[in-house]
Order: structure tokens, then C-alpha cells, then sequence
């Protein structure tokens, strides 16, 4: 949950530090870009929390490890 907190205030303070420059279309491609790299990252952790759930319900325990490595990082 941190993580998805901290992604979203870096888009709010790079969104606020572009909103000063003047080109507005570059400015609005980057804050999508970051929108998108926010979006996967989230899909992201979400199949790797459910590896590790099944991983740990088939008893291998250090690949579990393995997977909640992936999402903690």
C-alpha cells in the first residue's frame, strides 16, 4: 500500500512541476506515461501476491518468499 501511495504522489508532484512549463502536450504524454507505468506496476503486484498465495498453499514455502520479495521491492 505504500508503494501504490508513493507512486501516486510522485505522478502529483511531477504533474505540478510540469504544469508551470509550456508545453502542455509533452507535459500530458509523460503524466499518461506515468499513469500507465502506475497501472502495470499494480497488475504487477497483484499476479505476484497471488503466486505467492499458491505457492504457499502447495507448500513451497521459499518460493512464496521468492514472490513476496518481487512485491516488497
Amino acid at each position: 500500500m505504500k508503494k501504490k501511495s508513493l507512486c501516486y504522489l510522485a505522478i502529483f508532484v511531477i504533474a505540478g512541476f510540469l504544469s508551470n512549463c509550456s508545453n502542455r502536450h509533452v507535459n500530458n504524454q509523460i503524466i499518461e506515461n506515468l499513469k500507465e507505468s502506475v497501472t502495470r506496476e499494480n497488475r504487477a503486484s497483484t499476479v505476484y501476491k497471488s503466486y505467492e498465495i499458491q505457492a504457499k498453499k502447495e507448500y513451497f514455502f521459499q518460493i512464496a518468499k521468492l514472490f513476496k520479495s518481487f512485491i516488497s521491492c
